[in-house]
């Protein structure tokens, strides 16, 4: 039984492995039915592309903060009085304002409290209040502002057809940004750089929803149209051509857009498609801020939204005049939600309702996703370009050559010294240690982790620390026999006594890794997902396989001394 879950577990392993040696549109109807389609993934040090690390300005992140809130505090605050004041210099992150009287002072605190909690108020002599980020806020603003950037880089990398893109946070205040296989790094830097559009547009309701997606699907089959995503194709190269497809079927002044979906439970993505008018009803240039809350009547996730004071008129217009309509909010022509308009908004702040969602935790997400796709319309600050690093298809073609050669070499190695030095016992110890590479790279697929070249340095340790386990089960071995003991007491004992030493040796390694793979970065997490993976494999190979190798010698052939 426990050699048959073995077989079973090493077959499975060679079945995630499959479409990182072949292709698997090759194979039978029946069999890509049932081998994954994920290959394992190459970093861009192995398969080549462009590396970029931007960079934030947390002070200027605030100033602009500070720009937007003070025009809707000067229209808030002057209603108390129009002798009130505001000044604000550059190089500040803060917010003067000088009034009268004591009355004023009174009045200016209750508003500010009321309507911008995110300020603490300081007062510096009888006729001034400064007004300053909270801590809190300063914090929960720079992040915003990181999320916004990556959120906003995603859309337009998406939009420039790079598999596998990763975009990640770095400290407080910089992007790292890989796009591996990128052809042409100039244009790429220059559209990761371009500021995303956000809309919000009616929906034309002439057509219902189902006869739309009937007619996108009939012009796809008939023009010979499709798009994946994730495939490295230009979403907007599909969207132009099923425009024109379906140009004589779509509405006066109204166009084709999609909002992506994706279900929470197999991660299939289907798209959505509506009939859009044509002309922005109110663009997203005077978002001040959108944050979720929760619902205390409902318990709901919602999102809020607030204009600023220039937005607030327009918004209130199409609202007043559209009540019953759904109001579609488009990024980079690309739907995120479509909510229908309740009532007319006047105060400039509107509360998004997202539906109903089964999962609290799914209905969570969807919110702080459309507060972060309202919140992405721009980006938030100027981006640095701080590193900038483009590697060559052929150094990654060069790097997977001598990192192959590199293991080759390390396994034969150990390999010949195994079998030489402890013969029979040395067999086994190596097909542990081939399993156990097997096991590495099937693991590192079905995890989705990324093979990069520190990565393949980890594998290549991981071989050499593999038979470590098992000299010192070999070892153990040895000494019982030269005791006197029978070959299957020698061989318990061994293990038995061993085990100790290994679990010691190797918790305090797998612990090193996982440091690493917490606090580490780039080449560093690489080599510590590698690392980890290969103790944890090594350990079963080892111990669990090895010794099964020796119980199934000892029943099937009945030995009676040992080859080691």
């Amino acid at each position: 039984m426990k050699v048959s879950s073995v077989f079973i577990f090493v077959l499975l392993c060679i079945l995630y492995l499959t479409p990182s040696w072949m292709n698997v549109e090759t194979l039978p109807a029946w069999m890509q039915y049932v081998v994954p389609k994920q290959a394992l993934k190459l970093g861009l040090d192995l398969q080549g592309g462009l590396h970029i690390v931007m960079g934030i300005e947390p002070e200027k992140v605030l100033q602009e903060n500070l720009d937007v809130i003070l025009e809707d505090l000067k229209e808030d605050l002057k209603k108390i009085g129009p002798s009130i004041t505001f000044t604000r210099s550059k190089e500040e992150e803060s917010i003067r304002v000088k009034f009268e009287n004591r009355e004023q002072a009174k009045e200016i605190t209750k508003q500010v409290k009321n309507r911008y909690p995110v300020f603490d108020i300081h007062s510096e002599d009888a006729h001034e209040l400064t007004l300053s980020f909270s801590t809190q806020e300063r914090k929960f603003r720079i992040q915003r502002a990181v999320e916004q950037s990556i959120e906003a880089i995603r859309n337009r990398i998406d939009e420039f057809g790079v598999s596998e893109p990763s975009i990640i946070a770095e400290g407080r205040d910089r992007i790292i940004v890989q796009l591996p296989g990128v052809q042409d790094p100039e244009r790429a830097k220059e559209l990761i750089g371009r500021t995303a559009k956000l809309e919000f547009k009616l929906v034309d309701e002439t057509m219902p929803q189902g006869q739309i997606a009937e007619l996108v699907q009939k012009a796809e089959k008939e023009k010979g149209i499709s798009y994946q995503a994730g495939s490295g194709q230009k979403f907007s190269d599909y969207l132009n051509r099923i425009r024109e497809a379906v140009a004589k079927e779509t509405p006066k002044d109204a166009e084709l857009a999609f909002e992506k979906q994706v279900n929470d439970q197999t991660g299939v993505i289907t798209w959505l498609p509506y009939f859009l008018q044509k002309k922005a009803a109110v663009t997203g240039d005077h978002v001040r801020d959108a944050r979720v809350f929760p619902d205390p009547q409902t318990n709901e996730y919602k999102v809020l939204l607030k204009f600023n004071a220039q937005g607030t008129k327009p918004f209130a217009k199409v609202t007043k005049e559209n009540v019953g309509r759904r109001l579609a909010i488009v990024l980079d022509h690309l739907v995120h939600s479509a909510p229908v308009i309740q009532s007319e908004i006047p105060s400039g702040e509107a509360t998004i309702t997202l539906g109903a969602y089964d999962n609290p935790q799914a209905l969570f997400k969807e919110a702080q996703d459309t507060a972060l796709v309202l919140r992405a319309g721009a980006l938030p600050t100027t981006i640095e370009l701080l590193e900038e690093r483009t590697v060559g298809p052929s150094l990654g073609a060069d790097s997977i050559r001598h990192g192959k050669k590199a293991l080759l070499i390390g396994l034969a190695f150990v390999v010949v010294f195994m079998m030489v030095y402890y013969k029979g016992s040395g067999v086994i110890a190596n097909l542990a240690l081939v399993l156990n590479l097997i096991f590495i790279l099937a693991l590192l697929a079905m995890l989705g982790a990324t093979l990069t070249l520190p990565g393949i340095a980890g594998i290549v340790l991981t071989m050499g620390m593999a038979v470590d386990a098992n000299v010192l089960i070999f070892e153990r071995i040895r000494e019982e026999i030269r005791a006197g003991k029978s070959a299957k007491a020698a061989i318990q004992s061994g293990f038995e006594k061993a085990w100790s030493t290994i679990f010691d040796a190797n918790t305090t390694t797998i612990i090193a890794a996982l440091a690493l793979l917490a606090e580490g970065t780039g080449p560093i997490k690489g080599f510590a997902v590698t690392l980890a993976i290969g103790i944890v494999s090594s350990v079963f190979t080892a111990v669990y396989v090895s010794r099964l190798c020796y119980d199934f010698i000892l029943t099937k052939f009945e030995i009676t001394k040992v080859s080691i």
